[in-house]
């Protein structure tokens, strides 16, 4: 796929002129794009990357659910458990709108649920 190999490449050919910003929603979309693309290991490194930089920013919970989800692909079931419980109890702690909250944790509950079937 010319599309992925392409956007891969993207932060190998910058990297010697760009600055990567110590911004957590920064690693955290670059974490996402790199899941799209099935990039998991690299994923975990720009999720756990915006946990370090911003435990406490609104979106991080999500960041857990997402690391927690690579994880599990990587067949890390150990860490992907732990990271989508993380995820599961930040959500519930926040106070924002109830149906984003109900949709990350049905996703949480979906992985945790595929995880104890395998293990």
């Amino acid at each position: 796929m010319y599309t992925r190999t392409y956007l891969v490449y993207i932060p190998f050919f910058f990297s010697s002129s760009v600055i990567i910003p110590d911004n957590g929603m920064y690693h955290d979309t670059y974490g996402e794009i790199l899941m799209y693309f099935e990039e998991h290991e690299e994923a975990t490194k720009e999720f756990q990357n915006a946990i370090e930089l911003v435990s406490e920013d609104w979106y991080i919970y999500q960041t857990h659910i997402k690391l927690g989800i690579c994880y599990k692909e990587l067949e890390m079931y150990d860490l992907a458990k732990e990271n989508l419980l993380k995820g599961k109890s930040l959500t519930s702690e926040q106070t924002f709108d109830p149906e984003t909250q109900k949709k990350w944790l049905v996703i949480v509950d979906l992985f945790i649920l595929q995880i104890e079937q395998i293990i």
